[in-house]
């Protein structure tokens, strides 16, 4: 395998973790991105940084060209405040991810676990301190690495990240999260290739 072809798994790896947290940590946004930022943007941001903890079983759609329906998957994902994600497959067979720090460690089913530093891997890199960003409250950072759109009212919203360059632009075109006021419910990836995802959060009882 390639240099290349590594990189472009464990992008991928990152996307699908990733975007599927439930978003929540304390804010950290500078009054100059606070002032220049959409006021409902900034109410968004500011709901999402009060939950310290979050998580809960997800079923997810993957919509490949190479298959003629989308494959389902379904698991459980777990978010702490400030930089912990770990996600895992109902599925014995698949691999689990967890992301503490700039650590990357993927477990395996027969028991072995990897852990890659995420600073070797600039545009991984990159994926982290853009989400840590939205997980802070930190437009400052966010607005960094994406162009930021929302719409909709506060127990409707969409919010819609599209890569500002051209690193994150080759794996990604475009991560539309959908939510109600301090709660991501819905995640919908967008990769560059013309796949995508969608993963949902599951209600309780579900």
């Amino acid at each position: 395998m390639t240099s290349g072809e590594k990189t472009d798994r464990l992008v991928n790896t990152l996307v699908v973790m990733l975007y599927a947290c439930v978003l929540a940590a304390s804010p950290h946004m500078s009054a100059q991105a606070a002032a220049s930022a959409d006021v409902e943007l900034v109410a968004l941001m500011e709901m999402l940084s009060e939950v310290d903890t979050a998580g809960g079983k997800f079923t997810e759609r993957k919509y490949l060209s190479i298959l003629d329906k989308p494959l389902v998957l379904r698991g459980e994902v777990r978010y702490r405040a400030p930089d912990f994600v770990k996600k895992e497959y109902d599925d014995p067979n698949s691999e689990s991810y967890e992301v503490s720090g700039d650590s990357l460690t993927i477990g395996f089913p027969d028991g072995r676990r990897r852990e890659l530093s995420i600073d070797e891997h600039p545009v991984l890199r990159a994926f982290v301190e853009s989400y840590r960003g939205t997980l802070a409250g930190d437009l400052e950072t966010l607005s960094h690495y994406f162009d930021l759109v929302l719409s909709g009212p506060m127990d409707a919203w969409q919010l819609r990240l599209t890569p500002r360059g051209p690193d994150l632009a080759d794996y990604l075109s475009a991560v539309i999260m959908h939510g109600r006021e301090g709660t991501v419910y819905s995640v919908e990836t967008l990769e560059a290739s013309g796949d995508r995802s969608v993963m949902t959060l599951d209600a309780p009882g579900d």
